[in-house]
């Protein structure tokens, strides 16, 4: 994975502490020199974080397009149309943040993976547990379907036995037919709050990202 800005800029800082150890004595101005040509370097490579940084651009602007994508609940839970532009964008406008790498999920990565909100990676994520859930739960709609049609049964219940054995088995039929819509119910479920978190971790990371760069804009 490529060096992010502000681990560069932790290592220069670290460095700068290391040498205050070793009794070395450099003047600030050496410093803060070598961090403006840190920045300088990166920015020139990174348009998009140079303009954020001069405040004529947005990280939290430039994700607005992803959230329109998946502002609705059906939005989240379908597969959406292939679109290489969108994707493209996403990829570069993600790509330009990560480059930052200012934001710190609760595993303590600072990439984000852009194929979460591609039309082609959305696709690929909810066609894998849309799948999983239909087999599961027709297997156990099959199941139900056997057990209930395939073995002994009364079908003129003239007895309270008789009776109970094939009510007993038309309402573990239907528990195994319930199956089916509750597996893919639980997959669309896990669909909308997986990219709701999704969300509300790149908007997180745009807000700070921006208030990062702000905070080290020089001129190139």
């Amino acid at each position: 994975m490529p060096v992010t800005l502000k681990a560069k800029l932790e290592e220069l800082c670290s460095l700068k502490e290391r040498t205050k150890s070793l009794e070395v004595n450099l003047a600030e101005s050496e410093w803060d020199d070598a961090e403006a040509k840190i920045l300088r370097e990166f920015y020139h490579q990174n348009q998009l974080a140079y303009a954020v940084a001069g405040g004529k651009d947005s990280y939290q602007a430039r994700i607005e397009f992803i959230e329109e994508k998946y502002n609705t609940f059906w939005r989240k839970i379908w597969m959406p149309h292939k679109d290489e532009v969108f994707d493209k964008e996403v990829i570069q406008v993600i790509g330009s943040m990560n480059g930052v790498g200012e934001y710190r999920d609760i595993y303590g990565k600072s990439n984000i993976n852009p194929n979460l909100f591609t039309t082609s990676g959305r696709r690929k994520s909810i066609r894998g547990p849309d799948s999983l859930a239909l087999a599961g739960g027709g297997v156990f709609s099959l199941l139900g379907t056997v057990i209930f049609y395939g073995g002994p049964h009364c079908y003129y219940p003239e007895t309270v036995q008789c009776y109970e054995k094939v009510t007993g088995g038309a309402l573990m039929a239907s528990f195994a037919v319930l199956i089916l819509p509750f597996f893919y119910g639980m997959s669309k479920f896990y669909h909308t709050f997986g990219m709701s978190c999704n969300l509300d971790n790149l908007r997180t990371a745009a807000q700070k990202t921006d208030e990062f760069l702000r905070q080290h804009y020089v001129e190139i």
